[in-house]
């Protein structure tokens, strides 16, 4: 006789994941050196919980999913293209080079913030599209 395997909710994977980041960020906030292997070990456990997830949900979840990473991704490229563009004509304003300068301490603290401002929006991006395509669809 076959067993069946109790799926997790997908809620809970959420709520596990988001409960986990909010742990490491409250022990490096109270200045616990955490060990250098931890975001290994957090990357590790988030793909699993990811691939978990995955297979929990049903098709039409899958589907927003992937229209809002393909879609999201197009916009934030040509937005990041732009920005890209813009700075190799020097076309920055004078007074956002100069706010770079005093608010950051070093170009890798400048390079830093602007990978997690390209994650930042890539997010941004992807609920925009995600909540839309689930809003158009719910409408039919």
């Amino acid at each position: 006789m076959a067993t069946s395997r109790k799926r997790l909710n997908p809620n809970n994977i959420l709520l596990l994941s988001a409960f986990g980041g909010f742990i490491i960020g409250i022990l490096n906030g109270l200045g616990i050196q955490l060990p250098l292997w931890t975001p290994l070990a957090v990357l590790i456990f988030l793909l699993i919980i990811s691939i978990s997830y995955w297979k929990n949900i049903d098709e039409a979840a899958k589907e927003a999913h992937k229209f809002a990473w393909y879609w999201s991704s197009i916009g934030w490229i040509s937005l990041a293209a732009t920005f890209y563009t813009t700075m190799q004509y020097n076309a920055v304003p004078n007074s956002l080079v100069s706010l770079l300068e005093t608010k950051f301490n070093s170009p890798t603290e400048i390079f830093m913030a602007g990978i997690i401002s390209s994650i930042i929006i890539q997010i941004i991006f992807y609920s925009i599209i995600w909540i839309g395509w689930w809003a158009r669809t719910r409408m039919r």
